[in-house]
């Protein structure tokens, strides 16, 4: 839950900074969604739920995996844990392409009606956990005053 929701306000930060540097209007509407209460959405938190529940069977495979390890190679063990971290990933990847999916989409549509130029996060900072350590992007996105709250729009939108 915590990585799905970094990555969401890595994207959009991102987003921000390359429209910001790519030159708007000198008039820019910025709008922020808190993405805190977004995260306690019934969508979001069912999204959550399904993943919780197609996770968990590979935590007891990934358990029985680390008690049968004494009586397996070591290329075995190796082998069978890549495996279920391949599977682990892939799953953790899908539910959080659907979370963004539909977390993006709300703001997105909220953004065009509201005619915001920038939207990004009431107050986050975001790192960037695929890139190697040296290579690791930090981010602030906070709107220190004035701005549009967009959240509780984004809130109803996913009801």
């Amino acid at each position: 839950m915590q990585k799905i929701r970094r990555i969401l306000m890595a994207s959009l930060l991102m987003l921000t900074v390359c429209i910001l540097f790519t030159g708007c209007a000198s008039k820019a509407n910025i709008g922020y969604v808190d993405f805190e209460k977004v995260a306690q959405c019934p969508q979001v938190k069912a999204i959550n739920a399904e993943y919780q529940k197609e996770y968990e069977p590979l935590v007891a495979q990934m358990n029985e995996l680390a008690q049968k390890q004494k009586s397996m190679s070591p290329q075995e063990y190796e082998k069978d844990v890549q495996a279920l971290q391949r599977k682990a990933m892939g799953i953790r990847e899908k539910y959080m392409a659907k979370n963004q999916s539909l977390i993006m989409g709300a703001v997105s549509e909220i953004a065009k009606e509201k005619k915001l130029s920038v939207v990004t996060t009431k107050a986050a900072t975001a790192i960037n956990l695929q890139a190697p350590a040296a290579q690791s992007l930090i981010v602030e996105g906070t709107v220190a005053e004035g701005g549009i709250d967009i959240t509780q729009d984004v809130v109803k939108k996913l009801q």
